[in-house]
């Protein structure tokens, strides 16, 4: 009899155990429950219809999955992104409101999309941290009313972090001048002489930097870098102006944590007395690697002082060894006539060493996640299709044939296939 007893305390022992752990993982998880899901044969693209443009995802087998809408309701689903592990993508849309709010949706168990974002400000642009190993919460960077903040999805809340705001301002120091001023008066003076908007921006170098492109009133864009890291006194740093172009790409090595970023119709940049000069080049596609040492920290993988070898868009493996991109000739509006796909390896003068390895109107390139196989839109007839490729071009297969009109194709993180 006293066994039993002894048995059945233990037992509720256990649960209570388990009981004051479940109830702390709730408060943890803020509300917020996310079932596993299997991604791994889905591609995430954004669809143009009659009705707009919706978030969807093509399997392997070409079946496309669209989340519900209101029927005949014109509809603008952009700027896709897997959370990192695969089990959710995240979008930007005005499917609720005339606002473009953050999205949540669960592809594989297709229910409807669930809207993060809550005030009335417009998004755009959500990219998460390409380095992430699902440390801490989940937390992207999004632009909103032309500042950049860190979103977290869990809270739906989002923090400014360029321009700096409230006690991240502490003190800022002019690396140009010298000068030290609050950053709320000289913080906010030196982002307004590169431009008078944020337009996206990428964490890079193990979260330690920022890039960010910021629109111009001329109408082209500049390239900052903010390191957030502060001085030896504990002042802030001031952001720092790398170029300007008519139009910027940024992308980060998942690797390395080096940022890659590509230069339409380069402008003339100010010199150590602000007197403007002109670059030797007109296009370009660079790489900043922040681990390096200074002469080897930044440079060309290659350029061209002519409208020849523009990069439209571009994309780097997983492991950081190749860059995949989309290249044309440029217009003096800063669009592409894109030509073909070629890579390189990632580096430095990796562009002497460059290799065709498609022909023709592609676009959108991105690697799979084990850099075996490559994704693109390619124009065929009316309509552009999703096609998967081995990473030299070979073995190209149409995924959606002619069932629509596709763009911005992007592996699930867990892609298998």
């Amino acid at each position: 009899m006293k066994a039993r007893i002894l048995r059945r305390r233990l037992i509720w022992f256990v649960l209570l155990i388990a009981s004051i752990y479940g109830f702390f993982w709730f408060i943890g998880q803020k509300g917020d429950f996310q079932r596993p899901s299997d991604t791994s044969d889905m591609i995430a693209a954004v669809q143009y219809t009659k009705t707009g443009s919706l978030v969807s995802v093509v399997k392997n087998d070409g079946t496309i999955v669209t989340p519900d809408t209101e029927s005949g309701k014109l509809v603008s689903d952009r700027d896709i992104a897997w959370d990192p592990k695969g089990n959710r993508l995240f979008f930007i849309s005005d499917r609720k409101d005339s606002s473009f709010h953050i999205f949540r949706w669960d592809p594989a168990h297709n229910g409807s999309p669930d809207q993060k974002s809550v005030d009335k400000a417009g998004r755009s642009n959500l990219a998460f941290d390409v380095q992430d190993k699902g440390i801490g919460e989940l937390s992207g960077l999004v632009t909103v009313r032309g500042t950049v903040q860190e979103f977290f999805p869990k809270t739906a809340k989002s923090t400014t972090v360029m321009p700096p705001s409230g006690k991240a301002q502490m003190a800022v120091t002019d690396e140009a001048s010298g000068a030290v001023g609050g950053a709320g008066s000289n913080m906010e003076l030196m982002y307004s002489r590169y431009g008078v908007s944020f337009r996206v921006a990428k964490w890079f170098g193990n979260r330690q930097f920022i890039a960010a492109v910021m629109r111009r009133e001329d109408g082209g864009e500049s390239l900052i870098v903010q390191d957030l890291t502060p001085d030896d006194k504990g002042n802030q740093r001031a952001p720092q102006l790398l170029f300007i172009a008519e139009k910027i790409n940024l992308q980060v090595d998942p690797s390395g944590g080096a940022l890659v970023f590509s230069l339409v119709n380069t402008y003339p940049m100010p010199d150590e007395k602000g007197n403007l000069q002109k670059l030797p080049f007109r296009n370009g596609l660079f790489i900043l690697d922040p681990t390096k040492a200074d002469a080897e920290r930044m440079g060309p993988l290659f350029f061209a002082p002519t409208e020849e070898l523009a990069v439209a868009s571009f994309a780097v493996s997983p492991d950081g060894s190749l860059l995949l991109a989309a290249v044309g000739s440029s217009t003096k509006e800063g669009t592409i006539e894109v030509k073909g796909l070629l890579t390189c390896p990632l580096k430095i003068g990796g562009g002497q060493s460059m290799t065709p390895i498609l022909a023709g109107a592609v676009a959108d390139p991105c690697f799979s996640p084990k850099g075996d196989k490559i994704a693109f839109v390619k124009r065929e007839g009316t309509k552009r299709s999703i096609f998967v490729a081995k990473v030299d071009g070979s073995d190209q297969r149409n995924l959606t044939g002619d069932t629509g009109d596709f763009a911005n194709p992007v592996f699930s993180p867990q892609y298998k296939y």
